[in-house]
């Protein structure tokens, strides 16, 4: 249903028309007093908190400049720095809305010593002092300082060994081994990898009751000293629905001494069991036998009827028939 120019124009103009008939009343006219004095008192509130003093914590998103090709940062930068800082809050007021510019700070090789970069607290202040501007204090920052080890050495190609714990729901199947999408990741610290550093791992990835494939952001974690490179890996954990498959299979009878037959009543069982979706038209070799040693000392004339293993990735097996009937023939020469 759609609505035309003309109708919400004329919505407009009786809504413009009720108003203003509405503003000529006494009482729209004091509604009217009363919102222009609510806004003058607004306008003089502004004021005033711009002309006072205010302490206020700002989070500070912090940004390394300048930095090499041939160096990579170890140590994880900090993401933010908590500031908390007093000052006038016209000073401030660009701070009130909106995300706050990045503090940059440019890496200098020539000022790290020993494959460090450091910024004292002193000079991490003095870097917020010009970020927020003169006349502005800063009382407080957390972290009070910064030192981020790095390294120019090559980084070192190790596999990546994917931890993991997964359960699927009852009518579902796990189709294969979680696989990420790199098979391998570049660890970078300063000095030699240990020799008994072999691979790296990620995070445990525990996941229950999955009923299809399923794709996990998964955090590689990096040994004490290094970084790995990527630190996030996307897993795939294969998982399908189980499908029900249905077989009618004679009974066998095992370790029959030669020249003696049984008969069994029935003579087949149906089976039923649970495959992969992918899986559904493979053929699956199913035996069903009865214990011809157990029938021979049966006196109710039955005996239980047994399947053999089932090969390939069969689930939920079961017969129709537990117990059958049975008749003994000893043929004669």
């Amino acid at each position: 249903m759609s609505i035309s120019y003309d109708t919400v124009k004329t919505w407009l103009r009786k809504a413009y028309l009720a108003a203003a008939g509405a503003l000529r009343t006494t009482k729209g006219r004091n509604v009217l007093l009363y919102l222009l004095f609510v806004c003058v008192a607004f306008v003089f509130w502004v004021l005033m908190s711009l002309d006072s003093e205010v302490q206020r914590t700002y989070d500070v998103p912090l940004q390394i400049d300048n930095l090499p090709d041939s160096v990579t940062l170890i140590t994880e930068v900090p993401a933010n720095v908590s500031a908390t800082v007093q000052g006038k809050g016209s000073q401030l007021v660009r701070f009130l809305w909106g995300k706050p510019s990045p503090l940059r700070i440019p890496f200098d090789r020539t000022a790290a010593a020993d494959g460090v970069f450091a910024l004292p607290a002193m000079k991490l202040e003095a870097r917020l002092r010009d970020y927020f501007g003169n006349g502005v204090q800063i009382l407080n920052t957390r972290p009070d300082s910064i030192a981020i080890v790095f390294t120019t050495e090559p980084g070192h190609r190790l596999p990546l060994i994917i931890d993991a714990d997964i359960s699927t729901s009852l009518q579902s199947v796990q189709s294969g081994f979680p696989e990420a999408n790199v098979d391998s990741v570049t660890v970078y610290t300063r000095g030699s990898i240990p020799p008994s550093l072999r691979a790296i791992h990620t995070e445990l990835l525990s996941r229950s009751d999955l009923k299809d494939t399923t794709r996990y952001d998964v955090k590689v974690v990096a040994p004490a000293g290094m970084r790995v490179i990527p630190d996030h890996v996307i897993v795939t954990v294969p998982v399908e629905p189980l499908i029900a498959k249905k077989r009618q299979v004679e009974i066998e009878a095992a370790l029959l001494p030669d020249g003696t037959r049984m008969l069994m009543f029935p003579a087949s069982v149906e089976v039923s069991y649970l495959v992969p979706m992918s899986r559904y038209s493979e053929d699956y070799p199913i035996r069903a036998f009865v214990n011809y040693p157990e029938a021979a000392h049966s006196r109710t004339g039955k005996v239980e009827v047994q399947l053999g293993p089932i090969p390939g990735r069969a689930y939920s097996i079961s017969h129709s028939h537990d117990i059958v009937e049975f008749v003994i023939d000893h043929e004669h020469n």
